[in-house]
């Protein structure tokens, strides 16, 4: 028999009370088990759920994601929540094994009463520097469909589409003001400790004078769905009380000129945010963390606010409450298109080349495929985002990459020339 522990043993641990762990190591040790048959166990008492919490990117077919936990905080023990967990703040997330950060156990006396548990657990977690599947989580577990229970291996097939879509839904202006709030009082020293950040990234604090920054929401960006104004740096004036003052294309868009929306607020070492965003109060969670293992995000900040209570957005269970945002070096310039006459293919994560399927000087149309890579047992084909030349090869089968690495240097072809049509590197 297959005396191994599924790794959903804690759901049966919590409706019985029986520790399984405990009665698989007396076992071990030639001990008896503590009951005669399977009569003997105590009948399920309630309701439990496990929601497992990995390190990877739904938005990209939940792909893992490596890098340094720069934040981990997880919601406090307590009657009904248990949290089972094997990493800590500054670990490593590698390519070498499961990216599950922990599991999460939730007991109530119904499904009902469950729910609502896990919900609010998943809404305390803190988790920066690597993505991780926490909102589609919360949002998978306040689906009518899941609340009411039934739910089989098909549930993602019928409703994922879905859920990725409120996922990938652009963040509402009051979130994105109290991110762009957050990491200007960092880059002020009216949060400790925040110094070198701006050496990364390049921004400075101009007094009263306009200044920008550029603000990237990460679940909209790698979903499709940002809005292209959202590409423009957000005008920033602050004001002589403290507040800062935004507007511009890069935050209410092209016809959102004249407008603006003024927040004023406190941010305190551990992220608590207390603001005011025109008018509308908010006591939240705002983390901001440096990224000094990846130059092409000079700080990340993740915003939460509980229930997801913000102007713009839907309250109550199963509701999206926490969105993250990057800031970018300004030195850093990615290759979006072949318009401007070359482009690159990059590592979507860290992983080992296992094929090259191109030559330098090959012609590639669209979709064909140019390098497969290998991570965590799955293969990920690299494909040509627009026709092109074959430019510079940087990597050799068998070589081990890191994410964001420069695989393959593309040049326009003649038809992409002519027409000046657009592309970058993707992951099919």
């Amino acid at each position: 028999m297959n005396t191994r522990l599924q790794v959903e043993h804690p759901v049966t641990e919590e409706i019985t009370g029986v520790d399984l762990v405990e009665w698989q190591l007396k076992v071990a040790a030639g001990q008896a088990l503590p009951i005669a048959s399977q009569e003997d166990i105590p009948p399920p008492n309630g309701h439990a759920i496990e929601a497992r919490v990995y390190a990877e990117n739904p938005n990209r077919g939940f792909l893992p994601s490596t890098g340094t936990l720069l934040r981990h905080r997880e919601p406090s023990s307590r009657e009904g929540v248990r949290v089972d967990t094997g990493v800590r703040e500054g670990g490593e997330v590698t390519m070498y094994y499961d990216p599950m950060i922990s599991k999460l156990i939730v007991w109530g006396e119904d499904r009902a009463a469950a729910l609502r548990r896990l919900d609010d657990a998943l809404a305390n977690y803190e988790i920066a520097g690597v993505q991780s599947n926490l909102q589609f989580l919360k949002l998978t577990a306040g689906h009518p469909a899941f609340v009411a229970g039934g739910v089989s291996t098909g549930f993602l097939d019928e409703h994922g589409p879905g859920l990725l879509d409120k996922l990938r839904k652009p963040a509402p202006l009051d979130v994105r003001a109290l991110a762009a709030f957050a990491v200007l009082a960092k880059e002020d020293g009216r949060v400790a400790g925040s110094g070198d950040l701006w050496q990364k990234t390049g921004f400075r604090s101009y007094g009263q004078a306009a200044a920008g920054i550029h603000l990237v929401d990460a679940d909209a960006v790698d979903g499709g769905t940002e809005p292209e104004h959202a590409q423009e740096p957000i005008r920033v004036v602050r004001e002589r009380n403290g507040a800062y003052r935004f507007s511009g294309a890069g935050f209410f868009g092209e016809q959102g000129e004249g407008q603006d929306i003024v927040v004023n607020g406190s941010l305190n070492e551990d992220g608590d945010l207390i603001a005011d965003v025109n008018g509308r109060q908010y006591h939240c969670r705002a983390v901001v963390t440096i990224h000094s293992t990846d130059v092409r995000e000079g700080a990340e900040v993740i915003l939460s606010i509980a229930g997801g209570a913000a102007e713009g957005t839907e309250d109550g269970n199963g509701c999206r409450s926490s969105w993250r945002f990057t800031v970018p070096v300004e030195e850093y310039k990615a290759a979006s298109s072949l318009g401007g006459g070359a482009a690159t293919i990059s590592a979507p994560m860290p992983g080992k080349v296992i094929a090259i399927k191109v030559g330098e000087g090959d012609s590639v149309s669209a979709g064909d495929p140019v390098v497969v890579l290998e991570a965590m047992k799955m293969e990920q084909v690299l494909a040509a985002p627009a026709n092109a030349v074959v430019g510079s090869i940087f990597c050799s089968e068998g070589e081990q990459v890191a994410d964001g690495t420069t695989l393959v240097a593309l040049a326009a072809g003649e038809e992409e020339e002519a027409s000046g049509g657009a592309g970058g590197a993707v992951a099919a």
